[in-house]
């Protein structure tokens, strides 16, 4: 079954029954403010300072699309049923020597418990995989942050060690966990 007329199929490669993943356009720029400045977020992603609409602009527009070039990949999550932008997932540290990078993803709060998050890491890794021959993903997750090590378990990734004292949350150390998946 097609979706346009261009013959593209259903279930593509980054293309599952609830959500697709597509590059970011500068239309994204806001969705990108929005969670590149959500504070209560920093402490997952080393964020220190806010991003202007300036500097988002410049990303989008002079995104490299080629994430073995540039060592990261970000797509924008969007609703099939809606066509709406619900999050953003992202790999970086994208290595083709060793075969392996980071994911991260973030799903705006009204969005989240909906499965947006699963299929999204689950097509991620499925193109990793098929298209950038990755063997390996890994994801960085603060250990107080249940719902991520729930999510990433899920989705077939395991326990691979640990930071003590890594980061610091609330002037507090806390352990970050590295979760793995083979591909």
């Amino acid at each position: 079954m097609n979706d346009n007329n261009f013959g593209m199929k259903r279930n593509s490669l980054l293309r599952g029954e609830k959500i697709r993943l597509r590059a970011v356009e500068p239309e994204d720029v806001q969705l990108m403010f929005a969670v590149e400045n959500d504070d209560s977020e920093w402490l997952n992603s080393d964020n220190i300072a806010p991003f202007s609409r300036e500097q988002l602009m410049q990303y989008a527009l002079t995104y490299d699309s080629d994430p073995l070039r540039s060592g990261q990949l970000r797509l924008i999550i969007e609703s099939i049923e809606t066509s709406q932008a619900v999050g953003i997932v992202d790999l970086y540290e994208i290595s083709s020597i060793h075969a392996h990078g980071y994911i991260g993803i973030y799903i705006i709060p009204s969005f989240r418990g909906r499965g947006y998050a699963r299929e999204s890491i689950e097509k991620i890794c499925e193109y990793a995989h098929r298209r950038l021959r990755l063997r390996h993903l890994a994801a960085r997750i603060i250990s107080q942050n249940e719902a991520s090590v729930k999510l990433f378990t899920r989705c077939g990734f395991v326990k691979a060690g640990e930071l003590k004292d890594w980061a610091i949350i609330d002037n507090d150390p806390a352990t970050v966990l590295i979760f793995q998946k083979r591909l």
